[in-house]
């Protein structure tokens, strides 16, 4: 079905040309401000957008570095779509790559159905967020040669403004715009819950550019969305009427799962970064069965049922007893331990203070018990090179371990010069 209509898109743009209106092989009325969202000609159209950042269609297609003239001729059945995106080869090209280059990040998304839907008019009700197409291009075009992107060391702090002139940067300020248009729309609640997948792309890119108060706005934007969503407790243990987003079926209830896990793996890892920060959602608050496993997840189809068959993340001796090897439920798992060794952090300072006849806080009980907790579960961990895809990294797995020597060291760190945490810290 995907293919077909992919093939059928491509006859389109090799056998249609609209003449005389071509600049720069694309019709001006696909940046000339006639597109419509829920039929009003909104300043956030795809026309105003490319304006204010000063992109004309011409300056997109130069980003790619290849020549204007040489960009297939768009149709005006595409035009008709409702395309406020790169070409359609480029973008579904970028999209390919950000699946294929940024596993973690992109897991939230099923990927068929993603497919599908970037090929529906993006004012459709299904269409993903535009936020979102923009932010997988940006993260795509650190890793794609047919566009150009900053040096990584070169990248400014300016990154949501605009104020490169790669397709990088234009992706990047276009997302943001996006995102900052519908945050004023009266656009419905549905479609503004869509865009928190452009905020969690978002915080992969700003962590993965080392940009951390970007990182720190978009982690708070998507965290604090999804808490008065309620999407960090189960249906069945809140009132329906305090339900914002009735879940559609057991699919949605997956994709939700996902995407709150993988926001609060970015959560956590910021507490961590910063020292002095809480995250915004402690595992004890997440009231949560884990997701199903990403196998089935993949395999599934947006009508499919989809069990509900794991354990919540706080039952009782989850680290020991759940028998899982998909990744995600590792990574879970480890983040849990570092979330732990974050509030231990926190809690011993007043643990030490309230308890004259303690120097330090290793001396406290709490310390063993998470020293114990962390090096369990390390014993667990299979290897991220074993079993898949003929021996190929498997990159949740390989998280996982990175979480669980980061939450050893964040324990061990302050008391290197004692020999109990020297040998933990060697052994890292």
């Amino acid at each position: 079905m995907l293919e077909e209509r992919i093939r059928q898109l491509e006859e389109q743009l090799a056998s249609q040309h609209i003449g005389d209106e071509i600049t720069g092989g694309v019709s001006n009325k696909m940046f000339d401000g006639t597109f419509t969202v829920d039929g009003s000609d909104e300043a956030s159209s795809a026309a105003a957008l490319f304006d204010s950042s000063r992109q004309g269609y011409t300056a997109l297609t130069s980003y790619s570095g290849v020549p204007v003239m040489t960009q297939t001729p768009l149709s005006n059945s595409l035009a008709t779509l409702d395309w406020p995106y790169p070409p359609l080869d480029l973008t579904l090209h970028l999209a390919e790559t950000f699946f294929t280059c940024c596993p973690f990040v992109a897991a939230h998304l099923h990927k068929k159905t993603f497919f599908e839907r970037i090929l529906l008019p993006w004012s459709h009700s299904d269409a993903p967020h535009p936020s979102l197409v923009y932010a997988i291009c940006a993260a795509a075009s650190r890793h794609s040669p047919r566009v150009t992107s900053p040096p990584a060391s070169e990248s400014g702090s300016n990154l949501l403004q605009g104020g490169g002139d790669t397709f990088f940067d234009m992706a990047v300020s276009m997302t943001s715009r996006f995102l900052e248009e519908d945050a004023i729309s009266d656009s419905k609640l549905s479609h503004k819950a869509k865009s928190l997948s452009a905020v969690l792309v978002l915080v992969h890119l700003m962590h993965s550019e080392n940009k951390w108060a970007d990182f720190h706005r978009y982690n708070a934007l998507g965290m604090r969305g999804m808490i008065a969503l309620k999407y960090h407790v189960e249906v069945s243990l809140t009132k329906s009427r305090s339900q914002l987003l009735p879940l559609k079926n057991s699919f949605d209830r997956e994709q939700r799962k996902r995407i709150l896990y993988t926001f609060w793996v970015f959560d956590v890892i910021y507490a961590n970064k910063s020292g002095s920060y809480p995250s915004n959602l402690s595992s004890h608050q997440i009231l949560l069965k884990l997701p199903t496993p990403t196998d089935r997840f993949i395999h599934a189809s947006s009508d499919d049922y989809i069990p509900d068959d794991e354990p919540y993340l706080n039952a009782p001796n989850l680290l020991e007893n759940h028998d899982s090897d998909d990744g995600f439920h590792w990574v879970i798992k480890a983040t849990a331990l570092l979330d732990k060794v974050n509030e231990f952090r926190h809690q011993s300072i007043l643990d030490v203070i309230s308890n004259p006849s303690l120097k330090s806080a290793n001396q406290l009980p709490s310390f063993s018990v998470l020293d114990m907790a962390i090096m369990r579960f390390r014993s667990r961990l299979p290897d991220c090179w074993k079993n898949l895809n003929e021996g190929k990294l498997n990159v949740d797995v390989y998280l996982a371990h990175m979480l669980s020597l980061n939450a050893l060291i964040t324990l061990h760190n302050g008391y290197m010069r004692e020999q109990h945490s020297k040998k933990r810290l060697m052994g890292c």
